[in-house]
């Protein structure tokens, strides 16, 4: 019979977060990990952004998915709103 703590020890190991299989060579998603690293900010910026919608994300479950097509789209505009402000002489704050 297993004691409570070998229990737990085999639920934990079963109940470990896994990251998505990647179809091919290229993901349909980000994780939100991937997406912090990308952007270059903390995960819970992340979490946050997808929250309040400055963030493309859907929310599946408990889960965030950022999808690759919008979050691509999401940066490029963020640099060429970036460069416009520079050639515009508007400071970045």
């Amino acid at each position: 019979m297993r004691t409570y703590a070998k229990r737990s020890e085999a639920n934990a190991r079963s109940h470990k977060r896994k990251k998505p299989p990647k179809s091919g060579s290229q993901a349909a998603a980000y994780l939100p990990d991937e997406v912090a690293e990308l952007t270059g900010l903390n995960v819970n910026s992340i979490y946050k952004g997808a929250r309040n919608g400055t963030i493309p994300a859907l929310r599946v479950g408990k889960r965030w998915i950022f999808p690759k097509a919008a979050i691509d789209r999401w940066l490029e505009n963020a640099g060429r709103e970036s460069s416009n402000k520079q050639q515009n002489g508007v400071p970045l704050s």
